[in-house]
């Protein structure tokens, strides 16, 4: 064997024997993964915020079931000034100065906001809304509009369900 070769197979060998990593190899990767981190961990902060748009769609979904379930209701009955009144009384009181009314029935979960009976006042050629002068069933002049608001943590909805029944003369 020539010398040569000796020394070339005798540097293989040491080069094999040899599997530690370098100082200067570990530091550079730590530093990469330091700035690697330091780019994700802002990321990964942003990403526990992405539940928010499904929860509050979530909460959509349940308003309107609610709000469906209600005119279901009313939709199934006679639609009269009685059912008018039974539908208002089913729903729940609303809310009185600024202390929500947490409702749990049949229709859902929900906070009622309004529920009573309006009149439109004629003002030029726009009507205004006002509050009926009575809601007593008996009286002739309790308006026959039941004004429902329902919230649901931060949506609200309105609807107004009315006498269909025509007045008898």
């Amino acid at each position: 064997m020539s010398r040569k070769t000796y020394q070339t197979k005798h540097e293989t060998t040491n080069k094999l024997k040899n599997h530690g990593f370098t100082l200067i190899e570990v530091i550079i990767v730590i530093i990469i993964s330091a700035v690697l981190a330091a780019m994700l961990i802002p990321y990964m902060m942003t990403t526990t915020n992405s539940a928010k748009p499904i929860t509050m769609l979530s909460d959509s979904f349940k308003n309107k079931s609610v709000m469906e379930n209600i005119i279901a209701d009313y939709e199934s009955s006679d639609k009269d000034k009685e059912a008018l009144i039974a539908l208002k009384l089913a729903i729940g009181p609303e809310q009185k100065l600024g202390e929500p009314t947490y409702q749990t029935n049949g229709y859902g979960n929900y906070i009622v906001l309004t529920n009573h009976f309006i009149k439109f006042v004629p003002n030029g050629s726009q009507y205004n809304e006002q509050p009926a002068p009575s809601e007593n069933p008996e009286d002739p002049e309790t308006e026959e509009i039941l004004k429902v608001t329902i919230k649901n943590s931060r949506e609200r909805i309105t609807r107004l369900f009315y006498n269909m029944v025509p007045k008898e003369e």
